[in-house]
């Protein structure tokens, strides 16, 4: 398989909205079936408890598609959930707040919610140790809430989820 690269040959992947016909362009496709393909074999290797070799064969891609973020390139839906998933998976086996971060920021540049199941890991990891920056995600649930009005209900909802995620305030 070769190096994965998000950005290759122009513009891989799109601003939010840019999903012709509701379908994810060919383009995008092809990055997607190469970052599923990445991360079927990190799978195998967090069933085998090699954490190690699923954070060899995610980190550069992860780190990739969050480089991407920054330089305009949003990954579409698909992605970007794959990308919190497998993120918030790497920084739950790794105790490594770097991962929750890099999750928060793409999907803070993107102005998207978390998905519902990749908040449930992240507020159950958070409840066990103080992992990732609290700023961060702050940051992250007063944008999703500046833009609420032009989110769908379900995106309004996951949105509001989001708030478990920072941390309880004092007495």
């Amino acid at each position: 398989m070769g190096a994965f690269d998000p950005v290759s040959g122009g513009r891989a992947t799109l601003p939010r909205g840019h999903v012709v016909g509701g379908v994810v362009r060919e383009e995008e496709a092809k990055t997607l079936e190469s970052f599923e393909g990445l991360t079927h074999l990190a799978d195998k290797m967090f069933t085998m408890g090699r954490v190690d070799a699923a954070l060899r064969i995610l980190g550069e891609p992860l780190e990739a598609l969050r480089e991407g973020a920054r330089l305009g390139h949003i990954p579409a839906a698909p992605l970007l959930d794959a990308l919190g998933r497998y993120a918030v998976k790497l920084a739950n086996d790794t105790l490594d707040g770097y991962w929750v971060d890099l999750a928060i920021e793409a999907h803070l540049l993107a102005v998207r919610p978390l998905r519902e199941e990749t908040i449930q890991q992240l507020a159950a990891l958070r409840g066990k140790a103080p992992i990732g920056s609290d700023e961060l995600i702050a940051r992250y649930y007063a944008r999703l809430r500046s833009v609420m009005t032009s989110f769908s209900s379900s995106e309004r909802i996951l949105s509001e989820r989001v708030a478990c995620l920072l941390p309880a305030l004092g007495p």
